[in-house]
């Protein structure tokens, strides 16, 4: 029988030589807790298998380090020019991530608050090999315990997939006597990657409920991993993964001799990947999960704006739709949010509260949105905004009086003396849900703000004292704002769960996978067409039909159109989520969308006219195809000659 590694590294101790042969696998440090007393009874296995959840990537309680803000929606404030440690996606988008010490480094922990992932699984593993020596567990104890650690591993190994491209698949306990030609492992083609992670989580399926109870939300259950099988499926059939010869066909496997990357386009991919995503959508609507409806009683001060406002009702499914806790919509939900921890994303979008201008404490009224995000929101009629005939696309920055009528009603400053951009007018609900623009009404501290975002008002705007610290492009973020949070305490703010996947994630992405296999079908219709009903959109056969409206009637009836319909709903729907920088890798658009620089409106003026004038505020800088994958470290390619670097790297 092989001696395995007997001491478990505490949570606190996490932390890897650069010495080792190749992070993952290296000796445990002295102050270790053995792993018989880890396993001795089920309290402290209960630990053990929290310990396996800590790693998985924890994005929402930094703001300064999270992944979240990459891609070109988010800017962060002017103080800091954009250009140090505090806003680490800022720097990669910049084009400054380095092979030295790489951001967002999973693979052996690093800037960017990420941990070692290798060090998770490492962690999942000495669980699946000891969890049967637990004397007291109970019944389904046992089934339970591993197939959520198995889950847990097949996920940290997604999330190294699509970071890296090729990695060591990491299946097994390392024998403490391993001979160096045994540690020094090789990375696998993404192929065996993705298969691999497919069928561990196929093993972690059977034995977890269908879904958890109250008292277990966050924990994985059934139809969290169908969902994740299903999205890790979408990432295999798309076209970075897919068949990329443009990119891969010389990234060559050293232990092979043969490309990392399959080079020949698999077609069946997208239609294996809309059953898997049929299969979750099924098991989440068996589970009750549906898209979210706001049922609740609105603000009093909204009741007589509702009598008549043509948007409210779908303003507020969409506001409530991701912090209202553990709502209907929701699959899988981030529980670990800090409920003391001043830095969410909650804190950096929220605008300082007027009541308390000069204590900002849990709201620092600077993490802001850029104009490319705002312009992607449809308009009234559930389009583009520049293919609307109805939208005078070509003067949308020109500037005109707040209308005074049934549709803008509870979502701008009710006064025609006051001006504002043209282009906020008569757009869709998810944008005045979602979005606060200067002179729009924003529910937040219990009651309703008009919003001031010029320099020298408020509540948003800037001012000398602030040093460059408030809404760097003048339009704010509402959408991770409970309307409730107050400041000051911890104790003041709403919390909810992160959402990690929601079910118009899985509508969304089976619109596309069946697009992609099938062409448009009534099924793609039907999911694109319920998001869109919860929005309060005309269906996309309609729209799309309809000549006097649309500038290019009938795009929706080609793969190619509603590629893009389904690609920008995605952009809206989902919006600051997360998903965009990962969405637009898998679909090998970065050169489209990460190489423009990132505008604004000129937040530095108090003067109308003067202030909406878009300005650059970033300069982004991206290279196909090095910055589709994160570089390995320096020292990790010593530390193991079988690792090769990353193209461009």
């Amino acid at each position: 029988m092989k001696k395995y590694i007997r001491t478990l590294i505490l949570p606190f101790f996490l932390v890897l030589s650069a010495t080792s042969c190749g992070d993952y696998l290296n000796i445990v440090p002295d102050n270790t807790a053995t792993i018989d007393k880890m396993f001795e009874n089920k309290e402290k296995t209960l630990k053990a298998l929290a310990t396996c959840y800590s790693y998985i990537p924890d994005v929402f309680n930094n703001h300064y380090l999270t992944s979240l803000t990459l891609g070109n929606e988010y800017i962060a404030p002017t103080k800091w020019n954009f250009r140090t440690d505090v806003f680490i996606s800022n720097r990669v988008m910049m084009g400054d991530q380095n092979v030295d010490n790489p951001y967002y480094s999973y693979w052996n922990g690093g800037l960017g608050g990420s941990r070692n992932l290798y060090q998770g699984i490492r962690y999942c593993n000495i669980f699946l090999n000891n969890i049967r020596e637990v004397p007291d567990l109970e019944p389904g104890d046992y089934e339970d315990y591993i197939s959520q650690v198995k889950f847990i591993k097949a996920y940290l190994h997604f999330i190294l997939l699509k970071n890296y491209g090729p990695i060591v698949i990491a299946d097994d306990e390392m024998d403490i006597n391993a001979s160096q030609d045994e540690v020094h492992q090789f990375r696998s083609p993404v192929d065996e990657v993705f298969q691999y992670i497919v069928d561990l989580m196929d093993e972690s399926t059977n034995n977890l409920p269908v879904r958890r109870m109250k008292s277990q939300v966050g924990q994985i259950d059934q139809v969290i991993v169908k969902s994740m099988k299903a999205k890790v499926m979408v990432y295999w059939a798309s076209p970075l993964f897919n068949g990329n010869s443009e990119y891969y066909s010389n990234f060559i496997d050293p232990k092979t001799g043969k490309p990392f990357f399959n080079l020949k386009y698999d077609h069946e991919r997208w239609g294996e990947a809309a059953k898997a995503l049929k299969s979750a959508i099924d098991a989440a609507h068996s589970a009750n999960v549906k898209l979210y409806i706001y049922q609740k009683p609105i603000y009093e001060f909204d009741k007589e704006d509702a009598k008549t406002s043509k948007i409210m009702e779908f303003a507020y499914n969409n506001r409530f739709s991701i912090v209202d806790a553990w709502n209907s919509e929701l699959v899988w939900g981030y529980s670990n949010v800090s409920t003391t921890g001043t830095g969410t994303m909650q804190s950096a979008c929220q605008v300082f509260n007027i009541e308390y201008p000069n204590n900002w404490r849990y709201s620092y009224n600077y993490l802001s949105a850029s104009q490319y995000i705002t312009e992607q929101f449809y308009t009234k009629n559930g389009i583009p905004i520049e293919e609307d005939k109805t939208f005078d696309y070509e003067n949308r920055n020109s500037i005109v009086n707040v209308p005074m009528d049934d549709y803008h009603k509870g979502y701008l400053i009710p006064d025609d003396q006051e001006v504002i951009s043209k282009q906020y007018l008569n757009r869709e609900p998810r944008f005045y849900a979602w979005i606060a623009t200067d002179r729009s009404i924003w529910r937040t501290y219990g009651t309703k703000y008009n919003m001031r975002m010029r320099f020298n008002e408020t509540p948003g705007g800037g001012n000398v004292s602030l040093n460059g610290e408030f809404y760097p492009s003048g339009i704010a973020i509402k959408k991770w704002v409970h309307p409730e949070s107050q400041n000051l305490q911890w104790q003041r703010i709403v919390h909810y769960p992160y959402p990690v996947i929601r079910l118009a994630d899985l509508y969304l992405m089976y619109a596309e996978a069946v697009n992609e296999y099938s062409g448009p079908t009534e099924e793609v219709y039907k999911y694109l067409n319920d998001v869109r009903e919860r929005s309060g959109l005309p269906t996309i056969q309609e729209i799309w039909s309809n000549a006097e409206i649309v500038k290019n009637p009938g795009k929706h009836s080609t793969k190619e159109g509603m590629r893009e319909i389904i690609q920008q709903e995605r952009a809206i729907e989902l919006s600051f989520e997360g998903h965009q920088y990962d969405d637009v890798r898998r679909w090998k658009k970065g050169d489209q969308y990460f190489s423009k620089p990132i505008q604004g409106w000129n937040s530095f003026q108090q003067n109308a006219e003067n202030f909406y004038l878009p300005v650059t505020l970033q300069v982004r800088n991206w290279v196909t195809p090095r910055d589709y994958f994160t570089p390995l470290s320096i020292s990790t390619l010593n530390a193991n000659p079988n690792l090769v670097q990353n193209p461009g790297w």
